[in-house]
């Protein structure tokens, strides 16, 4: 992937939407993600399956509210990057998804990774602080 030369995206430190996405079987993200990933690992084996389980919850929900109830827009607060399967990518054509997150350097990357994806946006904002 091509980084623009204002990326503020920093592969010398550990982001945990990129620690994520590797635990997810992604591709965006850097040894040291891959390093704090497996630490982690080690300390509770089990955090690759909840991760999976915990995607797969939201894609479960995501499809109910546009396929079975109706809705058109998704917002996903604290969404960290949007990779593998989210829910950009399993909603119906023409449903508007809103990520959000409150790490800049992952709003950046997630915008780099999303470039114009239709219908898509990504916000930097905290859900713990609503103000």
């Amino acid at each position: 992937m091509t980084r623009s030369k204002d990326s503020i995206v920093d592969a010398t430190t550990p982001s945990a939407g990129r620690i994520y996405d590797y635990l997810l079987g992604g591709h965006h993200n850097f040894e040291v993600d891959r390093q704090a990933a497996e630490y982690i690992r080690s300390l509770a084996p089990f955090v690759t399956k909840f991760v999976r389980l915990q995607r797969w919850c939201l894609k479960d929900v995501a499809h109910e509210l546009t396929t079975v109830r109706g809705y058109n827009v998704i917002i996903d607060f604290a969404s960290g990057l949007p990779t593998q399967d989210n829910l950009h990518v399993v909603v119906p054509e023409g449903t508007t998804v809103i990520y959000s997150d409150y790490d800049p350097v992952v709003v950046q990357y997630a915008r780099e990774i999303l470039g114009d994806t239709p219908n898509v946006h990504f916000f930097e904002a905290d859900a713990r602080r609503p103000e």
